[in-house]
């Protein structure tokens, strides 16, 4: 079994360089779980992986400011 654990960091909506890196060393390894950190849901592995995922959060949040998509 593999098993990516990877703190992405945070992606952006519109970091799409960011996002297909990330996409593509997935691809690479092909991992059997892939546990992702500090992510949001701008990631989309289509029907290849099954996701649980924490809530979308809204834009101010315990006084922090979060960007579209992301996540807790």
């Amino acid at each position: 079994m593999k098993i990516i654990s990877w703190n992405i960091a945070r992606p952006k909506v519109n970091q799409h360089s960011k996002i297909s890196f990330i996409k593509n060393i997935i691809e690479y390894y092909e991992p059997d779980l892939i546990v992702l950190t500090e992510t949001s849901r701008c990631l989309d592995f289509g029907k290849a992986y099954h996701e649980l995922h924490s809530e979308t959060l809204p834009a101010l949040h315990e006084n922090q400011i979060y960007e579209e998509k992301e996540n807790g």
